[in-house]
């Protein structure tokens, strides 16, 4: 019951209203309430109690209405201070108190904040412009929704809040192109022991590959001392009749983690990798430049002027942005018995994301046989495949050489 109905029947159980109250009981039990005089006059006390308990209950000067709570339920005389999070029925401030989420705290109390429910969680909805922690996004999307509503159907479909908070609906807060357009954020996944871990400690103590990014994250299934990780678990696949690995799975789990870890926010490149890729991130902007690109663009760079595979996989910040609010609705196709080189183009493709060619994005990339003679190319962001630490090193001398010796003469 609205605490002022419950206050006004407390009013009629009192003193001279106790008469009142057993006359009226008396004529409703006989089935008459037409014109019978004492439930008339219930009738108007009732009314006259939830009046001066309504006018009573308009929260004073400097305060107003919040979610608070009085005995674990709404008061409509228990009010927030303007601007601060502390409720006060009749001045009593509760100095900021929490109520129990259980409602077990009988003073007036700040409600506890409402939680995103399963199936929803926080990554950056926004209410009249600030973060509103009701303020949830359905799991694997971008359709922020206010818990308070009750209803998903409250939300925004993918509707971005304005800029200047102009929206006031619960909404996706807008995800700017940071200001170093060219910076990278840059990833491989590599298993925590064998031939990929010893290349990932070598690259990671020379801050080469990855590590010579703006930004990075090494994906593995375990602890790769020195070398921090995320570790997201199994990493082993099935080797296709194609001669390579069936893993389209593990990449999938690979981008969903390094995304939900945030940091390819900060930048306006993200460039997968893998760790037997010799390659030069410095090379990269120059690369962009010519293409005449913007990481506002939704656009990547098929990486051999012709395919796109996975030594070397770039994509601007809007790329990542529409990839990760669409890619379950729009790619949820052949997740498995594929490359995920393979997947990755179809589902950047099926997002309308645009595609550049760069034939010298990616040298040697089908040579079984590689080795340092084919890194002869100071232009060339990266070479493929190195699968130990001398001959990774070997490629990367010559190339660096030959970029030295160009920028040497350009001198």
């Amino acid at each position: 019951l609205p605490s002022s109905f419950r206050r006004a029947l407390a009013v009629v159980a009192s003193g001279a209203a106790a008469g009142l109250l057993v006359a009226w009981a008396a004529g409703a039990v006989g089935g008459g309430s037409g014109g019978d005089p004492a439930s008339t006059a219930f009738g108007d006390l009732m009314q006259a109690s939830v009046i001066e308990e309504e006018d009573h209950n308009v929260c004073p000067a400097g305060f107003m209405p919040h979610r608070c709570l009085e005995g674990g339920h709404d008061d409509e005389d228990c009010c927030a201070k303007a601007g601060q999070g502390s409720c006060s029925d009749t001045d009593k401030v509760a100095e900021g108190k929490v109520c129990a989420s259980n409602g077990a705290v009988t003073t007036c109390c700040p409600a506890p904040p409402p939680q995103c429910p399963a199936g929803t969680e926080k990554i950056g909805c926004m209410e009249n412009g600030e973060p509103d922690v009701d303020c949830c996004a359905q799991t694997g999307t971008s359709n922020c929704w206010d818990v308070a509503s009750g209803s998903k159907e409250s939300a925004t479909l993918g509707r971005q809040c304005h800029p200047n908070g102009a929206v006031t609906t619960c909404c996706p807060a807008p995800v700017h192109a940071p200001a170093g357009d060219k910076t990278l954020f840059c990833f491989f996944v590599a298993m925590h022991q064998g031939g990929e871990a010893d290349l990932a400690r070598s690259s990671y103590k020379a801050k080469k590959s990855v590590f010579a990014c703006e930004g990075w994250t090494v994906v593995s299934d375990g602890p790769m001392d020195p070398v921090p990780v995320l570790n997201i678990g199994e990493l082993k696949s099935q080797w296709g009749y194609w001669h390579s690995w069936v893993n389209t799975g593990v990449f999938i789990r690979a981008w969903d983690a390094v995304i939900n870890e945030g940091k390819w926010v900060h930048h306006g490149w993200s460039v997968k990798v893998d760790p037997d890729t010799v390659w030069f991130p410095q090379r990269l902007p120059w690369h962009l430049n010519a293409l005449h690109l913007s990481s506002e663009d939704g656009a990547y760079v098929r990486n051999t002027g012709k395919y796109f595979l996975g030594p070397i996989e770039v994509l601007s910040h809007a790329a990542v942005k529409d990839m990760f609010s669409r890619r379950k609705e729009v790619c949820n196709f052949k997740l498995n018995g594929t490359p995920e080189d393979v997947w990755m183009g179809w589902c950047l493709d099926a997002l309308d994301v645009k595609r550049h060619d760069d034939k010298d994005l990616l040298g040697n990339a089908f040579h079984r046989n590689p080795g340092a003679g084919m890194c002869g190319n100071g232009w060339v962001v990266a070479f493929h495949p190195f699968k130990d630490v001398d001959s990774w090193n070997a490629c990367w001398e010559t190339s660096n050489k030959e970029f030295l010796r160009y920028q040497k003469q350009q001198h």
